[in-house]
């Protein structure tokens, strides 16, 4: 029995590896429950969410969005008062801290 390293630096074991985009079975478990109990209870969950903790929703919101977008061309009236609109609320909740004296992590 051969101590220490098994395989060369660089070198792996299984060199093919799991294929691209497979998942372990206990995964696919989860993700099918997680599926069916947010199928069930997802849109009560998001609101409560909305309403108690304004912050995490935006969080999960911006979390959701890419990190990067490339806007070609001029913006429309809506994509703009989209934005007002996340500035106006992401502003409330800023100033909602700031008026509470909360402390903690901050909307960026």
């Amino acid at each position: 029995m051969s101590r220490g390293r098994p395989f060369e630096k660089g070198q792996s074991g299984n060199p093919a590896g799991r294929p691209l985009g497979s998942r372990n079975a206990i995964t696919e478990w989860f993700i099918a429950d997680l599926a069916a109990d947010f199928e069930a209870h997802g849109v009560e969950a998001i609101e409560r969410c909305r309403i108690e903790d304004p912050a995490a929703y935006v969080r999960i919101i911006a979390g959701l969005l890419p990190k990067e977008v490339k806007i070609e061309g001029p913006l429309d009236g809506k994509a703009l008062d989209d934005i007002h609109r996340a500035i106006v609320v992401i502003d409330a909740e800023i100033a909602r801290r700031a008026a509470s004296g909360e402390d903690g992590e901050h909307v960026h």
